[in-house]
């Protein structure tokens, strides 16, 4: 629960590019992932979002072609609930960001469990079954919008 509570703030972003230069400095490659951030926000209209922290995760590949992911903290868990409402709707309606993806900071076990139910998900589909979400780490059918009847 501590690790949950720790993790409540932060996003992942996955996918987003990373500065390829043939200097070593980490100043200017955390200058450049700040100026990318700040577009990723301003694409999925999020400007008013204050980070508190952000840091790629893994070791630097160089130019090996390699992205790292990117772990952002926000200042609330309003905020991050913006940024992953807001980046579900808008943010591959942008070209640069077609490939970039962002999700919640989940623990280890949380990640395992997901797993689990995406392949539990998906061989529940290619067997004929359709209209599926996970909702709260349980498969369940898409609920249509129901439309009122006026008499």
């Amino acid at each position: 629960m501590e690790d949950i509570k720790r993790r409540s703030n932060n996003i992942i972003i996955h996918g987003l590019q990373e500065e390829r230069d043939e200097v070593e400095d980490g100043e200017s490659r955390k200058k450049y992932d700040e100026e990318q951030l700040e577009q990723v926000l301003n694409a999925i209209q999020c400007n008013d979002v204050s980070v508190q922290s952000f840091v790629r995760l893994g070791k630097y590949g160089g130019a090996q072609g390699t992205t790292r992911t990117l772990k952002v903290a926000t200042a609330s868990e309003q905020q991050r609930d913006k940024v992953l409402a807001q980046a579900k709707k808008n943010l591959h309606r942008t070209m640069a960001f077609a490939k970039v993806f962002i999700q919640q900071d989940l623990t280890v076990k949380q990640r395992e469990r997901r797993r689990e139910l995406v392949q539990q998900l998906k061989q529940r589909q290619a067997a004929g079954e359709t209209n599926l979400i996970i909702v709260h780490y349980k498969i369940v059918k898409r609920q249509t919008p129901r439309l009122e009847k006026s008499a």
